[in-house]
């Protein structure tokens, strides 16, 4: 019976140690899986990082590209304020300008105006004086009509004078 129990315990020492075997084997194994997990794993992860750090330096390139670009770009801006700056000055001077020359035009018309109604009085009245003169003339001319007529028959007095002077003698 004692013998018997001790080829059980042997057995089970046997059965024991094979499950530990066994069991220390899938351990090991699972471990070295794990192991070449984690290594994969690893591997991925330096993969992944490697291609986050190109992608994050492409996009900084392409940043830098960008800022350059917008630096042109605020430049630009900043040139054509400048530029409409000077246009608003230049289209203010020349508003003033051109409402200074305007008023000096307004003046000069009504200064002409002022000399046209003077100049068509003063004609009015050398219309009128012409007028007159021409009825003066005439009233001349109708006098000297009358002197040249009178001549006329005071030379034909004289002749017929002369003729019975002449007679009598």
């Amino acid at each position: 019976e004692l013998c018997h129990q001790q080829q059980q315990h042997q057995q089970h020492q046997q059965q024991q140690q094979t499950t530990n075997q066994s069991t220390k084997n899938e351990l090991l194994h699972q471990s070295t899986t794990n192991v070449n997990d984690r290594e994969e794993e690893k591997s991925n992860n330096e993969n992944a990082l490697k291609s986050s750090i190109d992608s994050l330096n492409y996009t900084k390139g392409k940043l830098i590209i960008v800022e350059e670009c917008l630096k042109t770009k605020v430049g630009k801006i900043d040139e054509l304020e400048q530029c409409l700056q000077t246009t608003q000055t230049t289209h203010e001077e020349s508003t003033k300008q051109f409402h200074h020359q305007l008023s000096d035009t307004e003046n000069k018309v009504t200064l002409l105006e002022f000399k046209v109604e003077t100049m068509e009085e003063d004609r009015l009245k050398y219309q009128h004086e012409i007028a007159r003169l021409e009825n003066e003339l005439l009233g001349v001319q109708n006098a000297n009509d009358v002197a040249i007529n009178d001549a006329q028959q005071l030379h034909h007095i004289k002749e017929n004078l002369e003729t019975i002077t002449a007679q009598r003698e």
